[in-house]
């Protein structure tokens, strides 16, 4: 050990980092925390957006039935 230096330092500057260290993560978590709620709203706004439109489809669909039906229905008779 160097004349000057203590090892009460040393543990004290490394503790320091560690919690720097852990502030960062704290931050880090927090910010993911807040994505991935964004993510999970997003995600339920998607989820029915697409349930609407796939209604809409299948209504869509049966009137393009329904019109079909009657063309062939006019050409028999």
């Amino acid at each position: 050990m160097k004349e000057g230096d203590h090892p009460l330092t040393d543990v004290n500057d490394e503790v320091d980092g560690l919690a720097g260290q852990l502030e960062d993560l704290i931050g880090v978590c927090a910010k993911l925390q807040s994505e991935n709620s964004e993510l999970q709203t997003n995600r339920q706004r998607l989820e029915q957006d697409n349930a609407h439109l796939l209604d809409r489809n299948r209504e869509a669909k049966h009137r393009i039935d329904q019109i079909i039906d009657r063309l062939r229905a006019s050409e028999v008779a």
